[in-house]
């Protein structure tokens, strides 16, 4: 053999890796991925919001290595790491929809990411293709709970819900309701009506409250309940048509809160509709609510319409803030200050 070929085999690239392995330290093309570890959350999901906030974070970290290194250095970054790492960069790759990453890392690892929630995250992000895939390729083995078929509710994946009902025995939770009535996915409550045991009490009042009319209407015609939140939810968060809505069409139930909180979130129209159409009215909090968030055409139909006025202390609260145009308003008005005692509540 001649000395050409003995350098050409001492350098190569994959013998160089093999020998690397048995170095302290990690591999240069792997640091990105370091960070990866700590980004991480709990593998098993729990709170949802934090932890697709995480997975975004880890996706500005992965996607960009795939782009460069495709699947090519997984059997190294497999050897150069550890089973937690494994599992949350198989997490990723199943919310990413990246079959060819799930099964390269399926391949090379003895752990096969069992104690990874693969399916929860397909199914969380609606890829239906990764959830078939990993049945398959696990014996149906892959790991499930019920936040799968919630996750999916919420993001209006019915036919991941479809998929899981008929293959999986995990089931939802009353998540998959009240998720799916916030966001206004009414194909997949009405899917939930005809295919699971789930408690309803809640869903009307979230739906009132994010906006969701036409779901509104459809939990009125199934004679779902609701309570005063429905009400209050609606207007406090603007959504003047749903809180018309309830008026005409419910037995409404609704309190003082309706306007304080409609007044504290700057919704006008609203807080307009209440004084002429109900008789609930509103309390101090109405005015310091305004005064606190700065919202001065509220603040000066209030102090004109309204009586109740507002807490001497918004007065102060507003010039600590250095909210000239609310203590112009508010001294405007000094006869409706209250003192703490006399506070309408």
């Amino acid at each position: 053999m001649s000395s050409l070929t003995y350098l050409k085999v001492a350098a190569s690239f994959d013998l160089l890796l093999l020998v690397f392995d048995y170095q302290d330290g990690v591999l240069h093309i792997h640091h990105p991925l370091r960070r990866v570890g700590s980004l991480a959350w709990d593998i098993c999901p729990s709170s949802h919001a934090r932890l697709c906030s995480s997975m975004l974070e880890i996706d500005a970290i992965l996607s960009p290595w795939y782009k460069r290194h495709g699947t090519s250095r997984i059997r190294t970054f497999v050897r150069s790491t550890n089973a937690f790492r494994h599992n949350v960069v198989a997490c990723h790759a199943a919310y990413d929809g990246n079959i060819a990453v799930l099964r390269a890392l399926l391949e090379a690892t003895t752990h096969k990411c069992a104690e990874a929630n693969l399916i929860d995250w397909a199914a969380c992000n609606g890829q239906l293709h990764v959830i078939e895939f990993l049945q398959e390729a696990t014996d149906g083995r892959a790991r499930c709970t019920p936040w799968a078929m919630d996750s999916a509710a919420k993001h209006g994946h019915v036919e991941v819900l479809k998929w899981l009902h008929h293959h999986r025995s995990e089931g939802c939770t009353t998540a998959a309701v009240r998720e799916a009535a916030r966001n206004g996915h009414l194909h997949v409550l009405q899917w939930l009506a005809r295919h699971c045991i789930c408690l309803w009490s809640d869903a009307m009042d979230l739906a009132a409250a994010n906006g969701r009319l036409a779901v509104v209407e459809w939990l009125h015609e199934s004679k779902r309940p609701c309570s005063t939140k429905a009400f209050i939810g609606a207007a406090s968060n603007g959504h003047l048509k749903v809180v018309q809505w309830l008026d005409q069409h419910r037995s409404a139930y609704c309190t003082t809160d309706a306007m304080d909180g409609a007044a504290k979130n700057g919704h006008l129209d609203v807080v307009v509709w209440l004084h002429h159409n109900r008789r609930e009215g509103c309390t101090t909090a109405a005015m310091d609510g305004a005064a606190l968030r700065g919202h001065i055409q509220v603040l000066r139909w209030l102090a004109t319409h309204r009586t109740e006025g507002f807490s001497k202390a918004s007065t102060k609260t507003a010039k600590l803030n250095g909210q000239d145009n609310v203590v112009q308003v508010l001294r405007a008005h000094r006869k409706l200050a209250k003192p703490a005692s006399c506070i309408v509540q």
